[in-house]
């Protein structure tokens, strides 16, 4: 049974490396010139091992495009499924794709420029209904989490979601088209991060509300509200590069819920360690909450973990009785006020939230 199961892992693995070497060939020389003989000696393997796998290459073709485009769905499903509240949220969406090109990015080209091409057969065909319907769920993806902005106050009302979510995703296409170019990074002095941080901070002003209004979480008709003011996206945005502990801190203001924290005064100081690490302190007052970059003063809870756990904890991936039981989180001070946290922040309780 278990060489069963390794057999069966093994040529899971060697398929993919096949369609690693195959997107590396095709983007090289081209669908029409690349042979399946380029792409078993890209793969180092035979070409009679090849056609096990692949029965021609417009199959292989097909196979990569379709299984690269699931890729990515899988992953962009995965970031909105994340705790987090609709502005942070899109830019976890966002990451997850940057991501993905930073990992395939013979990937990516080949879905920008071969998808729409007539000369790979009617093996193509068969899988093109396929990526089509990934791409309107990719779509669909960003969409809901406009309209999940729009819903509780967070972003304007007057801009179609479904608009929206693709004028986002051709920004960032154009951006990795950009970052496939690197000496023309170079000759601008910019980074790919640069760009990506740009550009959200371009999609927020567009997408947000209010610039004054508090950001106050409330139901309002029925439904939930937020005045979150396109200030407080900015802060997050300018906070770091990408979604980082930086980028969180100064976020917890979009979803603190003041009402639930009346009467509640603790200083907490999170020490981070790791690439991204650093120190943060966190001050809730009576309803009102504060973050500064920097140590606390005379914090009464102290939290240590690395930058990682951190990112995996506020996004719903682990949970922080998990960490503190593996050793991965240090708490001194009152386990009990640590814990009360977490209560004060939107999403509601019983459901994963996001600090």
């Amino acid at each position: 049974m278990a060489i069963a199961k390794a057999r069966v892992r093994d040529r899971i693995v060697r398929r993919q490396e096949i369609l690693l070497a195959a997107g590396r060939v095709f983007m090289k020389k081209g669908f029409r010139l690349a042979t399946m003989e380029d792409i078993a000696a890209a793969a180092d393997v035979g070409v009679g091992t090849l056609y096990h796998y692949f029965k021609s290459k417009e199959h292989l073709f097909a196979s990569l495009l379709a299984e690269s485009t699931q890729i990515l769905s899988d992953r962009l499903r995965a970031a909105a499924e994340k705790p987090l509240p609709p502005s942070l949220g899109l830019l976890a969406i966002n990451r997850a794709y940057a991501d993905y090109f930073a990992e395939y990015p013979d990937y990516f080209r080949i879905q920008m420029f071969f998808q729409n091409d007539r000369d790979v057969g009617d093996e193509f065909a068969k899988e093109r209904k396929k990526v089509e319907k990934l791409a309107r769920e990719n779509f669909e993806i960003l969409a809901a989490k406009i309209r999940d902005g729009q819903a509780h106050g967070m972003f304007r009302n007057d801009i179609d979601p479904m608009a929206a979510a693709i004028a986002l995703w051709a920004s960032y296409n154009g951006i990795f088209l950009v970052a496939t170019n690197q000496p023309l990074l170079e000759l601008a002095g910019m980074s790919v991060e640069t760009l990506l941080s740009a550009a959200a901070f371009v999609h927020f002003a567009g997408l947000g509300t209010d610039q004054a209004a508090p950001p106050v979480v409330h139901e309002e008709s029925g439904r939930k509200a937020s005045n979150v003011s396109l200030a407080d996206l900015q802060e997050a945005v300018r906070s770091a590069p990408w979604i980082e502990p930086a980028m969180i801190f100064s976020g917890m203001r979009m979803t603190f819920q003041p009402e639930k924290a009346k009467g509640f005064r603790e200083t907490y100081e999170y020490r981070l360690s790791g690439r991204r690490g650093g120190t943060w302190a966190v001050v809730i007052d009576d309803g009102k909450i504060s973050t500064a970059e920097g140590s606390a003063v005379g914090p009464a809870i102290i939290l240590e973990m690395s930058d990682e756990s951190f990112l995996k904890m506020v996004t719903g991936q682990i949970e922080p009785t998990e960490l503190w039981m593996k050793g991965e989180l240090k708490v001194t001070g009152d386990l009990q006020r640590a814990a009360l946290f977490r209560t004060f922040f939107y999403p509601e309780a019983g459901t994963p939230r996001a600090t």
